[in-house]
């Protein structure tokens, strides 16, 4: 261990990840800790049935949060960080992104209109889903792929911690009863926008203006495409499930398989501090292969007690989060839920971090969307068949085990050296 801590102290490469990761970690704990005040707290004001209205309307503007994200989290972070040196560079990437961004909100705004006055059941809560929206403008201006590409993770958690910290104020003063719905999402909304122009604003004095060099954006975009069906498709499982719940049942189920799934996505966000601080360093190494071989077993393992933990201490973790009877009655589908972050742990490790540093996006979006249309599937057919909240348990489960087996044939692909 004293050898260890020598070797990453005298290795300037290695401080940096150490750094960062620490940096990240502390945002991660955060991310986990505000949820645990606020989730329970939430539940029992708004009630079951608003909570799971917000929850839908959460699931439902985050598709339009993949579409402002286009990837550029993975490509511009890779970019950058392989650039480190070169201002000029970087300055012409951070620009073009910040254009393709603004276009892109244009066709979010308008498509999101289109779709909440075609249809009824967004129609009949309009407010609070144009008040969800409303969060994705500062999404946009919120560079963290410069942060990340930089290798100053510390501006992010910092910035985090302000937008956490005043939605929380902000939710316990003002928050009493499930009139104050809008109110939930408005604070939300307000926090990130006012953090997202003051993170634009320190990203860009350290940069030069450039003129957009439009062949440069467009090959630029051409390129995160595929990240972005990626992601678009990897978000079947993971936000889509609330969503289809919410179409197909009733608030109050979403409300009950919301609260489940949100601590299983703290849980396998756990390893997204380690993950995004090893990715530009792993993406300026050779033997990539190699260093990723090394973290299997110990990610593995770690998923595993994960799993063993909060399966065996499923009662209590529920009662001291939630004290809702109909959450205790439902426990089963928990515990269900709680294999999820061990399959995540080795998915990451493999289909975010390996095949993003190895720039194997289209390989990525193709098990993507493998996994995506298989969700989707199976999800519509037992909702068809009344299997209720058990319809994306099932289906969330089945496509961690279907990311697990690609995940591993792409990694063992003997044509692929490093």
């Amino acid at each position: 261990m004293i050898k260890t801590i020598k070797k990453i102290n005298s290795n300037n490469d290695l401080k940096i990840v150490r750094n960062n990761f620490l940096s990240l970690t502390t945002l991660q704990i955060l991310n986990m800790f505000l949820p645990l005040l606020i989730l329970p707290f939430l539940v029992r004001k708004l009630g079951l049935e608003s909570f799971g209205l917000l929850v839908f309307s959460q699931a439902f503007i985050a598709y339009f949060t993949l579409i402002i994200d286009y990837g550029f989290n993975i490509s511009a972070t890779r970019e950058i960080s392989t650039h480190k040196n070169d201002k000029e560079y970087i300055s012409k990437v951070f620009y073009s992104v910040f254009f393709i961004k603004i276009f892109l909100l244009i066709v979010s705004v308008v498509l999101f209109s289109i779709i909440i006055f075609s249809f009824e059941l967004f129609r009949e809560n309009y407010m609070l889903h144009y008040f969800t929206f409303s969060m994705i403008i500062g999404q946009m201006l919120f560079p963290v792929w410069y942060f990340q590409g930089i290798e100053n993770m510390k501006m992010i958690v910092i910035l985090n911690v302000v937008i956490k910290t005043i939605y929380t104020i902000l939710i316990f003063i003002f928050i009493s009863s499930s009139e104050d719905l809008f109110y939930v999402a408005g604070f939300n909304s307000a926090s990130f926008i006012v953090v997202g122009v003051i993170a634009f604003y320190i990203a860009s004095k350290n940069l030069n203006y450039e003129s957009i060099d439009f062949e440069y954006t467009k090959s630029f975009f051409k390129e995160s495409t595929t990240i972005f069906v990626s992601n678009f498709f990897s978000s079947m499982y993971s936000i889509s499930n609330n969503f289809l719940l919410g179409i197909f049942t009733n608030n109050t189920l979403v409300g009950i398989y919301g609260s489940y799934e949100k601590i299983i996505t703290a849980l396998k966000s756990l390893y997204l501090p380690l993950y995004q601080a090893l990715f530009p360093y792993i993406s300026r190494k050779e033997k990539k292969k190699t260093i990723i071989k090394k973290l299997v077993l110990p990610m593995g393992l770690s998923g595993l007690m994960i799993m063993i933990i909060f399966y065996i201490f499923s009662n209590f973790f529920i009662n001291l989060l939630y004290s809702n009877e109909k959450l205790i009655e439902n426990i089963h589908y928990f515990k269900y839920m709680t294999i999820i972050p061990l399959l995540a742990s080795i998915n990451m490790l493999f289909n975010f971090l390996y095949l993003n540093c190895m720039k194997m996006y289209r390989e990525r979006m193709y098990t993507m969307i493998s996994a995506g249309i298989v969700n989707f599937i199976i999800a519509i057919l037992l909702l068809n068949l009344n299997f209720e909240i058990l319809s994306v348990v099932i289906s969330y489960i089945t496509t961690e085990f279907i990311l697990l087996i690609i995940s591993i044939y792409y990694f063992n692909n003997k044509r692929i050296k490093q």
